[in-house]
């Protein structure tokens, strides 16, 4: 029997497999503490960095700004004959003119169709993209599930709201200082009473958009996550939204509640525009609610 010449060779894989043991649980005792440093937090405050966290992400995604941008791209389509009409008048124009050609095109129909679509744009597949790429398995970690999924409800009801509100806001910004300076001046006493005739359907119409946007947002991440594909959370949104505009229309004329250009520009709604407001948040937190549920299991 010939004697090992080298009796260090056969202990040199075994050092080496403590070694990598010994770094296998040096990482698991971090992520540990770091865990426990998590739960020892306020919940509050977990929550809190949770939230910021996403909408940190919404806002800083491509989507945000491609929303931002076809929002402006839509509103100036539908101003475009008032505006060339403005600047062809030789008299001077109606004071409030510029808030009147802006709401009149906030509710058109071609606004209202692009509504959904745009406001799917910003934050919509954010959750099918983390549990894709495992991102989620990096994040769970750090929060709970319910915390998680909150975070991203919020960010994404947001920033579909958010991007239409500031894209309107830009285009409302462009058209005052473009048509402002050619409206007749109203008297002194006369402007506070005006301002407020102008401005407050302006502002409902400005606040049902925002709240339609971020409901339809929320349709989009929900029906993504049901249907496990991340394209349905841009096309979810608008099918939907077609489709009860086609049965409101032709069969369930009555059914006012349920359409969605009423949502808009309320005519039947009770309590007009904080009627919407509250059955459009009342919906969102049915369909939250539902989403938390089936996605906690998931997870």
């Amino acid at each position: 029997m010939m004697p090992d010449q080298n009796p260090a060779a056969g202990k040199a894989p075994a050092w080496k497999e403590d070694e990598e043991v010994q770094r296998w649980k040096a990482d698991l005792n971090a992520c540990i503490d770091r865990m426990n440093e998590n739960r020892g937090r306020p919940q509050i405050r977990v929550r809190r960095l949770v939230r910021k966290t996403s909408m940190q992400q919404a806002v800083t995604d491509p989507g945000f700004i491609l929303a931002i941008a076809g929002t402006v791209l839509v509103l100036v389509l539908g101003t475009f004959t008032d505006m060339l009409t403005a600047f062809r008048s030789k008299e001077l124009l109606e004071n409030g003119f510029h808030i009147t050609i802006i709401q009149t095109a906030m509710e058109s129909d071609a606004f209202t169709f692009a509504l959904p679509i745009l406001c799917a744009l910003p934050f919509t597949a954010s959750y099918m993209e983390d549990i894709r790429t495992g991102y989620i398995k990096a994040y769970l970690p750090r929060t709970n599930r319910r915390d998680y999924m909150t975070g991203k409800i919020v960010a994404c009801m947001a920033s579909g709201g958010l991007a239409l509100t500031i894209g309107i806001l830009l285009m409302f910004g462009l058209e005052t200082l473009l048509v402002l300076p050619m409206e007749r001046a109203v008297d002194s006493a006369q402007v506070s009473v005006q301002h407020a005739a102008w401005l407050l359907p302006f502002l409902q119409s400005l606040l049902l958009i925002d709240v339609s946007g971020a409901f339809w947002s929320l349709v989009g991440m929900v029906s993504a996550a049901f249907t496990d594909s991340k394209y349905m959370a841009y096309a979810a949104p608008f099918i939907f939204y077609y489709l009860l505009v086609i049965l409101c229309e032709r069969y369930f004329k009555d059914c006012y509640v349920l359409y969605p250009k009423e949502w808009v520009r309320p005519e039947h709604m009770p309590f007009g525009c904080w009627g919407v407001v509250l059955f459009v948040l009342e919906s969102s937190i049915l369909i939250s609610g539902i989403f938390v549920i089936r996605e906690e299991k998931k997870l």
